[in-house]
């Protein structure tokens, strides 16, 4: 399994430093290197693990609930379960952080694998989301996020057709695909 993947859409690269397996579940970690001006990731939350951001190199911008946050080098921000957040790069300047969850998420290593995998396949609109609802069903179930109202409507659907999607085995084909 690839330790380094990268979407081209999106430009991120993502260094996978400790997964879930590695911990016992304790954590997940991995390194993100945006390019300049890089959108990242827009608002959405989590319901089973926190996420802690660390910028190493360069600055990022974090929203925090209602707050937005510029982390520069050696700056972290923590965000617990459930608190929306966000994240890009505004800066003309590449940036590089850690992203480390609590406890670990295999779900959430499968998503970024796939999601990025669909990406270089050709599978992914120029926003660098799935064109597949079922894909996208499938990465949101996994990556265990949640997106805020009125979106969130749309995860009862999303779920309903990941479920489908794991009987009829869609997708263990892109776990086979993407993350072995």
């Amino acid at each position: 399994m690839d330790k380094v993947i990268l979407n081209p859409i999106s430009g991120e690269k993502v260094t996978f430093l400790k997964e879930s397996s590695d911990t016992d579940g304790e954590y997940s970690k991995v390194l993100v290197e945006l390019e300049p001006f890089a959108k990242g990731v827009p608002k959405h939350y989590h319901i089973n693990f926190t996420e802690e951001f660390e910028v190493l190199e360069g600055e990022m911008m974090v929203r925090v609930g209602k707050e937005k946050k510029t982390l520069k080098s050696g700056e972290k921000a923590l965000i617990p379960i459930n608190m929306i957040h966000a994240f890009r790069n505004y800066t003309d300047q590449h940036v590089k952080f850690t992203v480390t969850l609590r406890p670990g998420s295999v779900g959430f290593e499968r998503s970024i694998r796939t999601l990025f995998g669909l990406a270089r396949d050709g599978k992914c609109k120029k926003n660098g989301l799935p064109k597949s609802f079922v894909h996208l069903a499938l990465l949101a179930k996994w990556g265990e996020g949640m997106v805020p109202w009125p979106m969130s409507i749309l995860v009862k659907l999303l779920n309903k057709k990941a479920d489908r999607a794991e009987v009829n085995g869609k997708s263990q084909e892109l776990i086979d695909k993407y993350c072995s």
